[in-house]
């Protein structure tokens, strides 16, 4: 349950817009149970949001390895 706490704490920072302190948060949720999905997918979603593209594609590049490969 602490990445969940670190997901729903990253959650109410990328609802006030607040991208940097949210995907601190995602970061640290996946260093914490790095087979999350979803901190993985809303660390993607929020590289997109800042309009951090690259970050974005990289992140999702990730995400699609670990659900289907």
């Amino acid at each position: 349950p602490l990445a969940l706490h670190h997901i729903t704490v990253g959650r109410a920072h990328l609802a006030k817009g607040e991208y940097e302190q949210a995907l601190v948060q995602y970061h640290t949720a996946i260093k914490v149970d790095p087979y999350d999905p979803t901190a993985k997918d809303e660390e993607a979603i929020t590289y997109l949001l800042a309009q951090r593209f690259a970050d974005g594609l990289e992140a999702l590049e990730k995400v699609f390895k670990q659900k289907w490969m």
